[in-house]
């Protein structure tokens, strides 16, 4: 009985993966990148500009990420072949660094965020960006793009990066969760499966959503 249930969310999440690369494939910047156009050009610290923060922490999320389909892929098979757990334990494990990685990846970005003004110029153009025009374009999650909205309409980027932040963080607690059950030999159950599938396609949508909005603006203000 229990077997039969993830397996439905793990073909879920794997849908979701391919659906995120794929939509995105025009725009190599996939998970929040160009964002740092809303800052004005004196964005660096330490000699590291923020678009660094956010190609690594974007490299580290998206690793973490494919090592979580992988783990969920190899539940889904063990209804037919039983799970490896050691095997398991060693995804878990891998896919927790990664997200660790990204997680101070991403507070170096907040901290270089929080020092560096706006470009206002930018931050008005994604202010006025027809957000319903995108929804039905790109047939996006209105609940997603509605929250995407309400920040950047009202120009808190650093807000932005913020959710964005604690999402990775809550990440990291569901996969803590997972490796505690599968360090005990244990199938992990429906809950666990389900809120680790909700937020990492949250976190993975919305940053997609964030990087082309910001794209497309930034090209049109360097026009």
């Amino acid at each position: 009985m229990f077997k039969r249930t993830p397996s439905i969310f793990c073909k879920t999440l794997i849908l979701c993966f391919i659906f995120a690369i794929c939509s995105t494939q025009v725009y190599p910047r996939i998970w929040c990148n160009t964002t740092d156009g809303g800052f004005s050009d004196d964005s660096v610290l330490a000699g590291v500009s923020m678009r660094t923060h956010i190609v690594e922490a974007a490299a580290h999320f998206l690793n973490a990420y494919g090592h979580t389909m992988l783990l969920l892929n190899k539940i889904e098979l063990s209804e037919l072949y039983g799970l490896n757990f050691p095997e398991a334990q060693q995804l878990t494990n891998t896919a927790i660094e990664e997200m660790n990685y990204a997680i101070a990846e991403f507070s170096n970005l907040r901290d270089l965020a929080a020092r560096t003004p706006y470009n206002d110029n930018v931050l008005d153009m994604v202010a006025a960006y027809d957000f319903s025009q995108f929804e039905t374009r790109k047939k996006a999650n209105g609940s997603i793009l509605s929250n995407l909205k309400e920040l950047l309409v009202e120009r808190k980027l650093r807000e932005y990066y913020d959710q964005q932040y604690a999402n990775l963080y809550e990440i990291v607690g569901h996969l803590n969760l997972l490796k505690s059950h599968l360090d005990g030999n244990i199938y992990p159950d429906f809950d666990t499966i389900h809120n680790l599938n909700q937020i990492l396609a949250e976190t993975m949508i919305s940053g997609e959503y964030a990087a082309e909005i910001f794209h497309e603006v930034v090209i049109n203000t360097n026009k």
